[in-house]
């Protein structure tokens, strides 16, 4: 992810303050940082290709609460973006 569309989405996410956190890493090694069911809203903005999406979805989909969504990703870069529940 370039450095400008990384601040881009810092700027318009910062009304959130701390409920953000960015995780700049592969969005297949931070799975282990979230228990199950601990998240409310998921973004992860990594591969789009039909393997990738598949993968995140599978890892992924665990830590989400129950009735929570998933956000689509779009753009590019290998980064992952939460909201962490209050």
């Amino acid at each position: 992810m370039s450095i400008r569309y990384f601040n881009e989405t810092r700027e318009r996410l910062k009304r959130f303050g701390s409920k953000v956190h960015y995780i700049r890493m592969f969005s297949s090694e931070a799975v282990d940082l979230f228990l199950n069911e601990s998240l409310d809203w998921i973004y992860i903005d990594a591969r789009h290709d039909y393997t990738g999406v598949s993968e995140d979805l599978r890892l992924y989909w665990p830590k989400l609460r129950p009735g929570m969504f998933w956000f689509p990703p779009y753009g590019f870069g290998s980064s992952l973006v939460v909201l962490l529940p209050r």
